[in-house]
């Protein structure tokens, strides 16, 4: 995957749950908190990336960043059994991270 036609509607569904997993860590922010609520609705009703504008693809990007981190420490928990699950949704989110940021 290198381009953004390449992000599939399930790695949209992926980008949703990401966002919404790194979201608490922006409570301070509430416009922030509001941007990523506004883009996790736009991309549930309509799974193409190319509605969003540049600004909203870096928060998309910044917010899948942070979210690998939240994971890393949420990984440390996992029981062994939900530890290849979770390195696999993390591993998406990465992945789909580092095409926002070649844009």
């Amino acid at each position: 995957m290198q381009r953004l036609s390449d992000i599939t509607e399930k790695q949209t569904r992926y980008i949703v749950q990401g966002l919404h997993d790194v979201l608490p860590e922006y409570s301070e922010d509430l416009i922030l908190t509001q941007r990523i609520a506004r883009i996790t609705q736009k991309l549930s009703s309509n799974p193409s990336m190319y509605q969003f504008t540049s600004d909203e693809l870096d928060i998309i990007a910044m917010g899948l960043n942070d979210c690998c981190f939240v994971l890393d420490d949420i990984l440390k928990d996992l029981e062994d059994i939900d530890i290849p699950e979770g390195r696999l949704y993390r591993s998406e989110i990465e992945s789909i991270a580092e095409v926002l940021g070649k844009l």
